[in-house]
């Protein structure tokens, strides 16, 4: 790009008078152009929009200016200068408050820190998503041919029966844990009057 145009801050303010014949823009809007340019990555403009925000990088720390503050211009500007740092890569684009950085490192820190901060904001408001869990496929049928168990008595479904005629209930048991809590695990569902035909449910 010539020189004349790449070290011109009047370039990105006549920009659109391409597309709107008679169109000027002010200095922070042509600056807020360069930024999207920088963004996306238009290379035949990134020189001239470079050098727009270099000249007007310190004008964006000012509370009177409503505009910068709202969430879609921060990440816009974010966005700029996280593409102009990889673009470079260049040695004295990591030093703090270097010439060739888009911003100052304490308005970027400040831009990040509002952007947290508008996004747990709106966070707050949103109505939360629920995820529901896998639920398995039950079915209720008879519950079939029964066994009584030798530790608890109980008639067990012989599906569920284990070595030397103990049911799965109370092999499981912990020894660790105690009686009242053994207890209650092996009465859950259990009857002495259940029957073959008595119904249960069955999960895939």
């Amino acid at each position: 790009m010539p020189e004349h145009v790449t070290k011109s801050n009047t370039n990105q303010k006549i920009l659109l008078h391409t597309i709107v014949p008679g169109t000027r823009l002010s200095a922070r809007a042509a600056t807020l152009l360069a930024a999207l340019a920088v963004r996306m990555g238009v290379t035949f403009l990134a020189d001239a929009a470079e050098y727009e925000m270099y000249s007007y990088r310190d004008n964006w720390n000012n509370v009177h200016v409503q505009e910068t503050w709202p969430l879609g211009c921060l990440n816009l500007l974010l966005d700029a200068n996280q593409t102009h740092k990889t673009a470079r890569k260049e040695s004295n684009a990591e030093k703090p408050n270097s010439p060739h950085r888009l911003f100052k490192t304490l308005d970027v820190a400040l831009f990040e820190c509002l952007v947290a901060l508008k996004t747990l904001e709106i966070s707050l408001d949103a109505e939360p998503t629920i995820h529901i869990p896998w639920t398995p496929k039950k079915a209720v049928c008879p519950i079939g041919p029964l066994f009584t168990c030798q530790l608890c008595q109980y008639p067990r479904s012989v599906t569920i029966m284990g070595p030397d005629a103990k049911c799965g209930i109370c092999l499981g048991l912990d020894p660790l844990e105690s009686l009242d809590s053994n207890k209650a695990r092996i009465e859950i569902g259990a009857s002495h009057d259940t029957t073959p035909s008595s119904d249960a449910t069955w999960v895939e």
